[in-house]
């Protein structure tokens, strides 16, 4: 059976027209002003459900998640260490005698700096002796490594994770691709043809972006926020203190900043499916 397209110039206007009145297809933008997600609960629930296939490679990337933040959490006190071999070896070779040093510390405690005498009395010093550079390479090497072990697992946790992602992607572009093949031929006479292929690619490119976005950052950062929270309360209850306090109030301001950009996203994406329907039309008309 050979299908014929002889209402073709009565598409095109009825294309017109719907650039001007809300569209009703499956495809079509909202032309009024940006609105909220209508049915993002239902929209998540369906995107982990594509998602379910792959869980065996998404607890793996929470594996590594997991090791990479646990190999870079110990690195600032292991730096801090080496710190103090420095001042260790600064503070020995300045003062040479064990008098001398006891005198420093009784000064800086007496001329009002209770905390600098504090922190030098903590320092492992030994009057008349400088530096021990075998002991600054032993934590500065371990330093390295732990933070090269993070930095691989950061990386294969990257890898592995937009596998996945794309893989889900194209199992998505494949059902739409079979969509599209079942769709009548009047659809497509009804629907400005850029409009469908901004569905088609961009917003299925923004899916995919999304996910591997949102996916990383999210488990990346709330793995961060506890084990920094844990390591604050280890080596000092004030600084932990202040991340408890300091941490909601960013996650308040950031809620607000996406609630603002939200409708100017979806506007801009809009937008995007307009002006490819108007490109696509007009360069179609000029061939």
């Amino acid at each position: 059976m050979t299908t014929t397209r002889t209402a073709a110039p009565a598409a095109s206007g009825s294309s017109a027209a719907s650039r001007t009145a809300p569209s009703r297809g499956p495809f079509a933008f909202n032309v009024g002003p940006p609105q909220k997600a209508k049915h993002f609960k239902q929209s998540a629930r369906r995107l982990i459900a594509r998602l379910a296939p792959e869980r065996a490679g998404f607890i793996g990337v929470l594996a590594l998640a997991v090791s990479s933040v646990m190999l870079a959490l110990p690195g600032p006190w292991i730096i801090g260490r080496a710190t103090n071999v420095l001042f260790a070896g600064y503070f020995g070779a300045k003062y040479t005698s064990q008098a001398a040093w006891t005198g420093a510390i009784e000064s800086a405690r007496t001329s009002g700096h209770p905390h600098m005498a504090a922190m030098m009395s903590r320092l492992d010093v030994t009057p008349g002796h400088g530096i021990e550079f075998s002991d600054l390479r032993q934590w500065l090497l371990i330093a390295l490594l732990l933070y090269l072990g993070a930095s691989l697992f950061t990386w294969l946790q990257g890898y592995v994770l937009n596998y996945l992602v794309q893989r889900t992607v194209r199992g998505l572009r494949t059902e739409v691709q079979a969509k599209l093949s079942r769709l009548p031929l009047s659809y497509f006479d009804r629907q400005p043809h850029g409009e469908i292929l901004s569905r088609v690619t961009n917003d299925i490119d923004n899916v995919a972006t999304g996910l591997q976005q949102t996916l990383s950052q999210v488990l990346g950062g709330l793995l961060n926020v506890a084990g920094v929270l844990v390591m604050l309360v280890v080596i000092s209850r004030l600084l932990a203190l202040i991340a408890l306090v300091t941490v909601p109030i960013s996650v308040y301001v950031t809620m607000l900043i996406g609630k603002r950009a939200q409708p100017q996203f979806i506007a801009q994406w809009a937008t995007t499916g307009k002006l490819n329907a108007h490109i696509e039309e007009m360069y179609t008309g000029h061939s």
